[in-house]
This record gives C-alpha cells, structure tokens and sequence, in this order.
C-alpha cells in the first residue's frame, strides 16, 4: 500500500510541469540490448555517455551497450533479433541488406569513410599499388576488410596478387610490427592506438584511408530491423534521441566522454582513446551533415553508396531511398543535430 501511495505521488508531482508522466524508475523501463562494431575505444564513448548522464533512462530505456566481432557481425546479430540496435559499417549493412538481410539505416554516424589499411612506413609502400604482391592480416569480418577489394578495385589493384592472412585482432599489431605481414586493414580510430605500439617499437606507420582513394561514401550508422521501424517507431525515437543527445554532450565534454568510457571500460587507454575521439569527431562531419543536421542521410550521398555497392559487391540493397530512414534524426533538437554550432 506504501508502495503504491509512493508511486502515486511520484506520478502527481511530475505531472505539476504539464501532463501526466511517470518518470523512468529501474522497474519500468524497457531492456535494449546495442552492439557495437569492435571493442570498446574512444568513438564509442559517446554511446556510454548517454548510458552514463542517464540520458537512456530518462527515454525509459535499459541500455546494454555489448562489444561487437565486427560490422558483419552486429548486421546480421541486428537482423536475427539477437539485438535490438547496431553500430556497424553502413556499406557492410547495405551489403548485407543485398543479401536478405531486413536491416535499415536510422542515423547517420561516420559521415565521411573512415575504413582503410596501415602499413609500416620505409617498407616499400608509397602509394596503393604498392600492396601487390604483399601480404595482408586481417579478422574476418572487419569492415575495412570486407571493403578492400573496392578500394582494390579502383585504385587498380589485383586482388589474386594479395596473400591473405586471416588471424586473430590481438595478433594484427605485433605481427604487422615484426614483419610477418605487410599491411592490415583498420579504421582511422584504430591508427592511434597502433601508432602507440609502432612508437614503442621504434617504427612508425603509414595509411591509405579509403574515402581519399575515390570511395566517397557513408560509413558508420545505427542500424535496426525495417520490422522494428514499422512496428515500434516510438522505442526507435526515443534511442535515437536518447543516442544523439549521448553524442552532441561527448562533442562538448570529450574529456570527460573519454572518462566515462573508462569507467565502464578500465582495460582502454584513456590517453590514446582521446585522441580516437578527436579522430571520431573530425570524420562525423562531411560538410553536408554540418548543415543538414548530424545523423541526416543525403539523399544524393547515399544514392552513390549504394551504387558503390552494386558495382564492387555484385549485391543489391534495393532502391537507395528504401534503405535508410531519416524521420528519427530530423525531429532532433537542433542542440543533438548540430552539436558543433
């Protein structure tokens, strides 16, 4: 009887500042599960930030944020019901959208591409056709490897000439740095944390990013089930403002979005993952979601992503204007959408 005259009056004392609303409590509020693309490091920072300031429980949402085994992997976690939302590589969504997968894109994240392989530098690569002939270490089902026979491809490439290696995440650094491979694919987010490790090994790295080697399209972006979106709009709505609201606080906070990860993340180091979010930052913008408003989709932009992907994956995601969806991002508040104004 207590308990129910409590919850009444937490009910009466909301509602004084207009409207009956029974605040969030850890109850009532409805689990998600959002898997990341890779371990956690400082681009996800942003996501435990809203977990962190209480920005998902006010939406009314348990959030579990899991680390991810690659953008392949959350995409198809995404569409089996095995998550509720994704952080993934778009293209390699669209590919698998190509590929029955029944997934939409529902806000943008890495506006320009950030996907691309190192190398160590004085090695003989200088430029991209020098990779023929060498040998590549990669984990299976990493994005920048599931995009590098595009990148291939344009930049003349003979993919038969390549040696593969495919080999665990935590043996790519040392083997890259002792020589056993040449060159592996990674993220621009991940460069910092293996230019630690070159430095401390007295070499230094090298990178070819694929968006300046003629692939100018999208890269990372929420992802859910297009069931989800026509089923239950409003649990989208509120994780994408609960997201985005995580995201524009980082961009304004980002020492202490790098504290937060941190404390949810003890193994990460702080150092480096701060210079990851500087990384995260600069590639958020393309010039296009400057004004369009962060998480919006180009229309134009990803027309060419997906053509992209019909070119170099001999898939179809289906008509460009089907697989994305801005309707959850443009009611953003201008505060989320343009965080850096």
């Amino acid at each position: 009887m207590a308990l129910w005259t409590l919850t009444l009056v937490v009910a009466l004392l909301a509602g004084f500042g207009g409207g009956w609303y029974l605040k969030p409590t850890a109850s009532n509020l409805k689990a998600v599960t959002f898997g990341l693309d890779w371990l956690p490091g400082g681009t996800h920072s942003v996501f435990y930030t809203a977990l962190d300031k209480g920005f998902y429980a006010e939406e009314g949402l348990a959030v579990t944020i899991l680390r991810g085994y690659g953008s392949g992997d959350t995409a198809t976690k995404v569409d089996t019901g095995k998550l509720d939302f994704g952080y993934a590589d778009s293209t390699v969504s669209l590919i698998a959208r190509g590929r029955g997968a029944n997934l939409t894109l529902v806000g943008m994240f890495f506006h320009k591409g950030i996907s691309g392989v190192r190398y160590v530098l004085g090695t003989g690569i200088n430029a991209p056709i020098d990779l023929q002939g060498k040998t590549i270490g990669t984990v299976e089902g990493d994005s920048s490897w599931v995009l590098f026979p595009a990148f291939a491809q344009i930049n003349n490439i003979n993919m038969s000439k390549i040696n593969v290696v495919i080999m665990t995440s935590a043996l790519v650094t040392p083997a890259l740095l002792g020589g056993q491979i040449d060159f592996s694919p990674g993220t621009v987010t991940l460069f910092p944390l293996a230019e630690a490790s070159a430095k401390q090994a007295g070499k230094s790295l090298g990178k070819f990013v694929y968006s300046d080697y003629g692939l100018n399209w999208y890269s990372h972006s929420i992802i859910a089930t297009q069931k989800m979106v026509a089923e239950n709009p409003d649990l989208v709505q509120r994780f994408i403002r609960a997201t985005y609201k995580g995201i524009a606080y980082s961009i304004d906070n980002p020492d202490e979005s790098i504290s937060i990860l941190v404390k949810y993340n003890p193994d990460v180091n702080g150092t480096v993952e701060r210079q990851v979010f500087d990384l995260t930052k600069a590639y958020m913008f393309d010039g296009l979601s400057d004004t369009e408003g962060l998480g919006h989709v180009n229309e134009a932009k990803m027309n060419a992503t997906v053509n992209l992907v019909k070119q170099y994956f001999n898939v179809d995601p289906g008509n460009y204007k089907t697989v994305y969806t801005n309707q959850f991002v443009d009611l953003l508040p201008d505060a989320s959408k343009f965080p850096l104004r």
